[in-house]
């Protein structure tokens, strides 16, 4: 198993267990993370629009954001060519833990 796959099932573990904020736990929320962590484990790599979905704002927003933080983007295309771009789900993480805090 590679280091990327341990490290997708680890999250997916941390959000049976609770553990990450944001995701609620409780009787019938075992089908959702069921679902995520399919869903995590199946893409290692998120794109913007993806990325936008899961932060609740504008394309546009994700971009400024992984800006400000210097995150690195994979990105095939040729120089001033538009592409998608994928952004790995350890940076992601990175991000998120960054910028997540406690209410009170």
């Amino acid at each position: 198993m590679s280091a990327d796959q341990t490290q997708v099932m680890q999250l997916g573990n941390e959000i049976s267990a609770g553990l990450i904020e944001g995701f609620a736990v409780g009787p019938g929320t075992t089908d959702a993370h069921d679902k995520l962590k399919a869903r995590v484990r199946a893409k290692i790599f998120q794109s913007f629009a993806d990325l936008a979905e899961r932060w609740g704002c504008s394309r546009g927003t994700v971009y400024n954001r992984l800006r400000t933080a210097g995150a690195k983007v994979l990105d095939f295309s040729s120089p001033g060519k538009r592409s998608k771009k994928g952004l790995h789900i350890n940076d992601v993480l990175e991000i998120e833990r960054k910028w997540s805090r406690r209410l009170c």
